[in-house]
């Protein structure tokens, strides 16, 4: 995916100390055994991996994040 062809943005704050731009592009994601069509924010400017914004994923699931397993895990729980 060509990141800079998306509708550019801004970060609305600081993530790892780095201001920066990001381009939105419509997607499908896959969870849970089900697809959802959402519009993602990516970024090339960023120092840390990062899950941008929430609508259309958060929205469908209540997600647990893991942080003590090597890697990190998360769940997911549909919302009814």
């Amino acid at each position: 995916m060509d990141i800079k062809s998306g509708i550019p943005g801004n970060l609305g704050g600081v993530i790892g100390g780095v201001k920066g731009e990001l381009y939105y592009h419509k997607v499908r994601l896959i969870a849970a055994g089900e697809s959802y069509d959402i519009t993602a924010g990516f970024s090339s400017t960023l120092s840390v991996p990062a899950l941008l914004g929430q609508v259309g994923f958060f929205d469908h699931f209540i997600v647990t994040f893991d942080y003590t397993p090597q890697p990190p895990c998360f769940d997911l729980e549909k919302i009814q």
